[in-house]
């Protein structure tokens, strides 16, 4: 189980004088060979990427020559979590009217 000790201070957002955000974490930096050569927090703490993978899964969409042409808010939002806004959802609906799909093929629930 993960405690305080096992993440690092990644970033901290400041306006002026004031911190509006802390952002903590733990990062890897592994050569070909699996060795980490950097590290920030415990670099052998076993997580979930949740969230965080969403950019590396849609990247075969993205270097394959693929007949879509998406656009920059279809790319940003197959690589992100959101909240099931009408932008959201019609944006979603655009995506997959390009690639032959329906609603049916969701898992997520703000389409119903």
């Amino acid at each position: 189980m993960a405690t305080f000790k096992d993440y690092a201070l990644l970033a901290e957002v400041t306006r002026g004088d004031f911190t509006e955000s802390i952002h903590f974490g733990v990062v890897a930096v592994v050569d070909h060979t699996g060795k980490i050569i950097a590290s920030a927090g415990n670099p052998e703490l076993v997580t979930f990427l949740r969230s965080s993978s969403k950019p590396i899964q849609v990247l075969p969409l993205l270097v394959k020559d693929l007949p879509y042409d998406f656009t920059a808010k279809e790319i940003a939002v197959m690589c992100a979590s959101h909240s099931g806004t009408v932008e959201h959802t019609q944006t979603v609906a655009g995506i997959l009217q390009k690639i032959g799909l329906d609603e049916g093929y969701l898992s997520c629930g703000t389409h119903e």
